[in-house]
């Protein structure tokens, strides 16, 4: 008990002092350097078996203020590797998208000039949703003007649509044209 209380006595003083890193929401900072300066101000009052019990307990309380400040360590390197983490897949991910956009419109334009392998393409990526919304109307569409220029491949897909029923009604006259 007269341990605790020359403790409590020395509280306050080495809280005006600044030693300790301050109140915050009734609890008080405490560092190992803290920790020492109150082993030496509160031993000088005690006997030799209060002194040894004090500086063991300080030992303790510093054991345990130096592992969590390990862990503290710990868990904000991984929480800054979490976010750098999602920063570069954010990043990736951005710039694949800016890819895509980039390739749909070189094969959009592509596809409005006439060329067939374009026209095909686009279809495709309407018909995945690769680079743009998936729209079945719109892969039918360029699927068709490619079909129209002999593409075999477009021809095949439209058929399949016309045979399938898919985003046109089944049609097999159709389907085998």
């Amino acid at each position: 008990e007269s341990v605790l209380t020359s403790i409590q006595n020395h509280l306050p003083d080495l809280i005006q002092e600044g030693v300790f890193g301050g109140v915050a929401g009734g609890g008080v900072t405490i560092t190992t350097e803290a920790l020492n300066i109150l082993a030496g101000r509160v031993t000088k009052e005690l006997s030799e078996k209060e002194q040894q019990e004090v500086i063991d307990d300080i030992n303790r309380v510093k054991a345990s203020v130096e592992a969590e400040a390990e862990q503290a360590a710990a868990t904000e390197a991984a929480a800054e590797q979490v976010v750098a983490d999602e920063v570069e897949a954010e990043t990736a991910e951005d710039e694949a998208t800016e890819v895509a956009a980039v390739e749909v419109a070189a094969v959009e334009v592509a596809a409005a000039e006439g060329n067939v392998d374009a026209q095909f393409k686009l279809g495709g990526m309407y018909a995945m949703g690769r680079g743009v919304s998936q729209d079945t109307d719109e892969a039918l569409k360029w699927y068709r003007k490619a079909a129209e220029q002999g593409h075999a491949k477009a021809q095949f897909n439209l058929g399949v649509a016309y045979a399938w029923g898919k985003g046109v009604p089944a049609n097999d006259p159709e389907s085998v044209k």
